[in-house]
């Protein structure tokens, strides 16, 4: 046996030739490639809150969405579940 180490490619390379294997990696690969997608799109967005008595208000423009709460957390909070729903059937 060699001391040598193995490249990571050449070892992926020979367990991807197992079908059932290649399969599941396919999936998995499928469903990360969404979620980077996911957040490297949310990564970019511009989100502004400001009061509104006796409500917070919450924006994204980029996406044209809008939410409120009745405090400034909530309002991001609500905003944030908002854009991943969004993104979310988008990628669907």
């Amino acid at each position: 046996m060699s001391d040598k180490p193995i490249p990571y490619e050449e070892i992926k390379e020979r367990i991807l030739k197992n079908p059932e294997v290649r399969k599941e990696y396919d999936a998995l690969e499928t469903e990360y490639q969404r979620a980077k997608q996911r957040i490297d799109a949310r990564a970019k967005l511009v989100l502004s809150v400001y009061a509104e008595p006796p409500y917070w208000v919450s924006e994204c423009a980029e996406l044209g969405l809008a939410s409120c709460g009745d405090t400034k957390k909530e309002a991001l909070a609500n905003i944030r579940e908002a854009i991943d729903l969004y993104l979310e059937g988008d990628n669907q």
